[in-house]
C-alpha cells in the first residue's frame, strides 16, 4: 500500500513521492526527464534533447551514431547483423542466414547461386539463367519462345508450346474414338494423306476415301484433349479436304466439354469451333487454322470432335479427311 502523491495516484515503478511531487525513477535512482531518460535501469543523458535506443545508437557530438556491439558504423553504406558490421549489397540490408551479395545483388541462398558475377537459379544440382531456361522436377530446361511449359505434357516445337499433335504416321486406330451409323466411318488408312503416308478419313470399305451417297450417315471421330493451363489464346490447326455436296455432305469441328457424352449424334451448335460453317467442297488438301480463347479452355479437359454427315441424294468424291492436327499455346 502506497500513500497518494498530493492525491495523486501513481506508478511507483517509474515514479517516487518527493515532498509531495513525482519524480520519474530509473531503477532506484531518479532523474530529469526534461534532460535525461530511463532504458532498463540505466540513465541516459537525451541526444539533442531527443530520447534514442542505446543497443542501436551512440550519442556522440549531439548526434546519433549507429551501433553495432562497440562499434559505429554508416548506416548508408553498412548494416549491422547481431554484433558485426556488414557491407551493404547494392544499397540493401539483408538477412545473412537466408541470403548473400552477388557482385551487388541480393540472393536467396537456398534457391540460387552466384557464379561469376551473376545469380543464377538452381534446379536440383544445378544452376542455371531464369532468363532463358526454367526448372521442372528438379531438371533445367529452356523456356519456348520465353515461355515456361509442362514437358510431361507439352514439347516446345519452334517457337510454340506444343500441347497436341497427331499425324496419324504411328497411331492406333484404337487412340481415337469413331462413331458412325455406317455405310461411312472414320478410318485411319493410306489412301489419302497430306504428308507421310497416313491419314484419318471417311470410307465405306475399311480401305479408300469414298463415301456411300445414296444412304444418309452421321460419324464422329474423337479424341480427348488437356489444355494445360495458360494465359494466351491457344491455336487449333489442321489439313482437311472434303468434296462432298454444299450444305448436305460436309464435315464439322467441334470441342466438346469431357462432361458431355459424345456419339455419333450431332453435338450442341454451341461446341462448333470451326470459322467455316461447313468443310467441303475442295478436292485437294488445305490448311485451317483456329483460335481458341485461353479463358474457355486453359486447364480444361475437351473432346475434340471430327464430324461428318451425308445425305442420301447424291454427292461427289471424296468426303472427308484430316491430318496433321496441332493445338499449340
Amino acid at each position: 500500500i502506497y500513500d497518494k502523491c498530493n492525491g495523486e495516484v501513481y506508478n511507483p515503478t517509474t515514479h517516487n513521492c518527493t515532498c509531495g511531487a513525482l519524480v520519474p525513477r530509473c531503477g532506484s535512482s531518479t532523474y530529469d526527464e526534461d534532460t535525461h531518460f530511463c532504458s532498463g535501469t540505466t540513465i541516459y543523458e537525451k541526444c539533442s534533447g531527443e530520447i534514442y535506443n542505446p543497443s542501436e545508437y551512440y550519442c556522440t557530438d549531439g548526434a546519433l551514431v549507429p551501433r553495432c556491439g562497440n562499434a559505429t558504423y554508416d548506416e548508408d553504406t553498412h548494416f549491422c547483423s547481431g554484433t558485426t558490421i556488414r557491407e551493404k549489397c547494392g544499397g540493401e540490408a539483408y538477412n545473412i542466414s537466408t541470403h548473400n551479395c552477388c557482385s551487388g545483388v541480393v540472393y536467396n541462398t537456398s534457391t540460387q547461386s552466384c557464379v561469376g558475377n551473376a545469380v543464377l537459379n538452381r534446379c536440383g544440382t544445378y544452376s542455371y539463367d531464369p532468363a532463358t531456361y526454367f526448372c521442372f522436377n528438379s531438371t533445367v530446361h529452356e523456356k519456348c519462345n520465353g515461355k515456361e511449359y509442362n514437358p510431361e505434357e507439352e514439347e516446345c516445337v519452334g517457337n510454340a508450346i506444343q500441347i497436341f499433335f497427331e499425324d496419324f504416321e504411328e497411331t492406333a486406330t484404337t487412340l481415337w474414338s469413331s462413331y458412325s451409323t455406317h455405310p461411312n466411318y472414320w478410318i485411319i488408312g493410306t489412301d489419302t494423306y497430306s504428308t507421310g503416308s497416313k491419314a484419318a478419313y471417311i470410307s465405306d470399305n475399311n480401305s479408300s476415301n469414298n463415301y456411300t451417297t445414296t444412304s444418309a450417315n452421321e460419324a464422329n471421330l474423337v479424341k480427348h484433349i488437356l489444355f494445360t493451363a495458360s494465359a494466351t489464346n491457344y491455336t487449333l490447326s489442321f489439313d482437311w479436304k472434303a468434296n462432298g455436296e454444299s450444305n448436305h455432305d460436309y464435315m464439322t469441328v467441334y470441342l466438346v466439354p469431357n462432361t458431355v457424352s459424345v456419339s455419333s449424334m450431332e453435338p450442341a451448335s454451341e461446341y462448333r469451333i470451326a470459322s467455316t460453317t461447313n468443310f467441303s467442297g475442295r478436292d485437294t488438301w488445305t490448311k485451317e487454322t483456329i483460335t481458341l480463347p485461353a479463358a474457355t479452355y486453359s486447364g480444361e479437359r475437351f473432346f475434340l470432335l471430327f464430324r461428318w454427315q451425308n445425305n442420301n441424294t447424291g454427292g461427289a468424291q471424296p468426303p472427308a479427311a484430316i491430318d496433321n492436327i496441332l493445338i499449340t499455346r
